[in-house]
């Protein structure tokens, strides 16, 4: 948790603010650990939450979860969600999912809306959601991100089971396999056998948020990605009829800004590089889902910041040219 508040002086929540980084981020790096420090200093009577799935940020993998693709299916976001409603019961939650933690998110809400109505999730903003499993793994391995990923996935192996043949007993798992694996698909290939699969294509079927699943999502959802991400384009957004699907939602098109990397120059310093029209805009699509005034900080930086506000969300005002399609119900 990240408490803005000072220690002496505890702030009654008001709501959760929870996110779900993408792989290799977490509170204290990256897209995810930027927005969640800025939403806490934005929303200081909000709790705001990192998430950390199983062997991600030095948590313990303590079971053979190991990290891959097949590791959506287990649903260990929507037991995170559970916990911390019971934790601050009767508060509303916004959660905010990136990259691979919105299909952690997505897969798990369209699959059981029911408990996202009982947590009190009232909304969402997705980061570059990958839209279906199988573009999304193909894109991986297309894009050259693979060996990136496969070296965040191999750290947390390393510190937690520095000897994989401890797990050789598996029925038809290779240790060696495993430690080949130069693409995503040979990685989540050689971890089938972990998860109780059989084939890849049986592993994408589980993994996957199929437009059943964003049909049924019961919460205003905001999609936002970029049309040159190489991985997540925010063109299979459209694509794939998102906004169709989704009841109540938005879907921010971007035409710049790739995968979670919406750079710019800080002015008087053009080789200082900062994400302030992503982070403004991250506070304000908050302040919309969780019916929040917008705090004075942000709203003074509005003038050379994008704007979505609850009545359209088309007005864009700053250097990452975007069309905004909105549904609602």
């Amino acid at each position: 948790w990240l408490d803005a508040a000072p220690e002496d002086a505890p702030v009654a929540p008001v709501g959760v603010l929870l996110l779900f980084p993408g792989i290799g981020t977490n509170s204290r790096r990256g897209f995810t650990g930027m927005t969640a420090h800025h939403l806490a200093k934005s929303f200081p009577r909000h709790k705001v939450g990192v998430a950390v799935l199983q062997g991600h940020d030095g948590l313990p993998l303590k079971s053979t979860c190991f990290p891959a693709t097949a590791y959506v299916s287990i649903g260990d976001t929507g037991r995170l969600i559970e916990h911390v409603s019971r934790q601050f019961r009767g508060l509303p939650m916004v959660v905010v999912a990136c990259s691979i933690g919105a299909a952690h998110f997505t897969h798990w809400a369209g699959s059981h809306p029911e408990k996202v109505k009982q947590c009190g999730v009232v909304g969402a903003v997705l980061v570059c959601h990958g839209t279906s499993a199988r573009p999304a793994a193909l894109a991986v391995d297309a894009s050259g991100a693979a060996p990136f990923i496969l070296e965040a996935y191999r750290d947390i192996l390393r510190s937690n089971f520095p000897d994989l043949t401890v797990f050789q007993d598996i029925p038809g798992f290779d240790p060696a396999k495993l430690s080949a694996a130069r693409t995503l698909r040979e990685w989540d290939e050689a971890v089938l056998p972990l998860y109780g699969f059989q084939k890849h294509e049986e592993l994408l079927d589980a993994v996957d948020t199929t437009p059943e699943m964003l049909r049924a999502l019961p919460l205003c959802t905001v999609f936002l990605g970029a049309a040159n991400d190489p991985i997540t384009p925010s063109t299979r957004l459209l694509e794939g009829g998102v906004h169709q699907l989704v009841s109540d939602c938005a879907v921010i098109h971007c035409s710049h800004g790739s995968h979670m990397a919406w750079w710019q120059p800080v002015a008087g310093n053009p080789l200082h590089l900062e994400q302030h029209w992503a982070r403004d805009l991250m506070v304000e699509l908050i302040s919309i889902l969780a019916d929040l005034p917008h705090p004075s900080e942000a709203s003074e930086a509005s003038e050379t910041s994008p704007s979505v506000t609850s009545e359209a969300s088309r007005r864009v005002l700053s250097c990452f040219p975007c069309q905004a399609v909105m549904r609602r119900h």
